[in-house]
């Protein structure tokens, strides 16, 4: 895992998906719209918090986060 990296699962209600039908396995969740996650907000990622950048050394995309400006 990179250094400085954030773990975190997709939610999904049990209307919408089975996504999350298990226990807490990361301590961070990125919520979906329509969604409003089941951790406080220090744990929740936003879609709008979130961007992608080309890593041109190992030449692949990398998920990064404005707010903790980590991957």
């Amino acid at each position: 895992m990179p250094e400085g990296a954030v773990l975190a699962e997709v939610t999904g209600g049990p209307v919408t998906s089975n996504l999350n039908l298990h226990g807490r396995l990361v301590p961070y969740e990125i919520v979906c719209p329509g969604e409003r996650g089941t951790l406080e907000a220090e744990f929740r990622i936003t879609l709008d918090d979130l961007f992608l950048v080309h890593d041109p050394e190992d030449d692949r995309l990398v998920l990064r986060s404005a707010r903790w400006a980590v991957r």
